[in-house]
């Protein structure tokens, strides 16, 4: 090279290309940044750096950081002697050679050039890297731009509000521009969103890419996804607040909460998806039951207390289809204490026990709900047919 400034050109294209390709080359001299992927690798890499003076570190980056700092030493040193011994000042801005001005210079351009390596690098790597968020390959994660922090991300039980857009394999656009506000791990959300938002930031930006089984699985999200569609989310964290099974959260938020969450147990069970329809309603009489043991006024615990005899009327329902008497059996009861005249409650109770053996009781609820409902023909039959030759 003829000048220093070229020098100080090629170190400098070589440096920002190294983290990229794993070796640089600089004044004829070729260095490979050390990679921990292979024992073997690593420890004759380590053999070679020692043998040219430098020490090497497990981190990568720190590992490129002593190198590179080495070269610029001996590129800014390279530099200036071939000014001083050619005698040409012109590359200087016309101003007379000062050693102590000129080290400034070169340290100064020393820390610009380490800067910008270690900075490109750094974010090249957070940019590119994925994490494996289930550890079987098929729902993975990448930070875009990174959030406010750890401690800013969401907990289970949390309201979070999202905006996010979703692709197909092929790149078409699948869903656009949507806005979405969910409980986490509350199953409200697709399983790709639900177990991913968790490990976001506030603020955070990133991207999700999910096996359909964690999206919408054989149904699909007609029109837009077709069933066993795979989907690339592209999503931002907007908002952290807490959920309904806070109690200081304000109660007619939370009855909302439960009118939705018993709507969708609902859907679940016309679906016959009993174990989700359960589990649904199951979340709902927790958060009734928070608020009932709360201070309330008379007309928000009828409130209460109507969703709850309806929640836990549907949850005996739910178990009686999965074959679990004794837990429906216990939501029946819970039901009967709050409102001891509820037609379906007497009458679920009444099959409960039937199927339990206990005849007895169970002729006695299935009349009690014949007496306050006559002209059910559903609890007639079901009076009609409990009798002991059955068992």
């Amino acid at each position: 090279m003829e000048g220093g400034d070229d020098l100080l050109s090629h170190c400098e294209e070589e440096l920002k290309s190294a983290d990229e390709s794993g070796t640089y080359d600089v004044a004829g001299e070729s260095f490979t940044i050390l990679s921990s992927s292979n024992e073997d690798d690593e420890r004759q890499s380590a053999k070679d750096n020692k043998e040219i003076g430098f020490e090497v570190v497990k981190d990568g980056h720190d590992d490129i950081e002593r190198k590179a700092s080495d070269v610029v030493d001996r590129a800014i040193d390279s530099a200036s002697l071939s000014l001083r011994s050619s005698g040409d000042f012109s590359l200087l801005d016309d101003a007379p050679v000062n050693t102590t001005d000129a080290k400034k210079v070169d340290k100064e351009k020393k820390n610009d050039l380490m800067s910008d390596l270690k900075g490109s690098s750094l974010e090249e790597d957070k940019q590119k890297t994925f994490v494996d968020v289930l550890g079987n390959g098929l729902l993975r994660k990448r930070t875009i731009f990174g959030g406010a922090g750890r401690d800013t991300r969401p907990e289970h039980g949390q309201e979070v509000t999202i905006e996010y857009s979703s692709k197909l394999a092929d790149g078409s656009i699948a869903e656009e521009n949507q806005k979405l506000t969910f409980i986490l791990a509350d199953r409200d959300a697709p399983d790709a969103l639900d177990l991913t938002v968790n490990l976001m930031e506030r603020n955070e930006e990133c991207e999700i890419e999910s096996d359909s089984k964690y999206c919408f699985g054989k149904e699909g999200k007609p029109p837009s996804i077709p069933p066993d569609a795979s989907l690339t989310y592209n999503v931002k964290l907007l908002e952290i607040t807490e959920g309904p099974y806070n109690s200081d959260v304000a109660i007619e938020k939370r009855l909302d909460w439960v009118d939705a969450k018993r709507t969708k147990g609902n859907n679940f069970y016309s679906k016959q998806k009993f174990p989700e329809a359960a589990m649904t309603y199951l979340k709902c009489t927790r958060v009734l039951q928070k608020a009932s043991n709360q201070k309330q006024s008379d007309e928000v615990m009828s409130q209460i207390n109507s969703y709850s005899v309806k929640c836990n009327n549907n949850l005996a329902a739910s178990q009686m289809k999965l074959g679990k008497w004794k837990e429906g059996l216990q939501s029946c009861i819970v039901s009967e204490r709050i409102d001891p005249t509820n037609v379906k409650t007497l009458f679920r109770k009444g099959k409960i026990l039937a199927e339990l053996g206990n005849t007895g009781k169970s002729i006695a609820a299935l009349k009690k709900a014949a007496e306050l409902s006559p002209n059910d023909k559903a609890i007639l039959v079901s009076k009609c047919f409990t009798c002991p030759l059955k068992f």
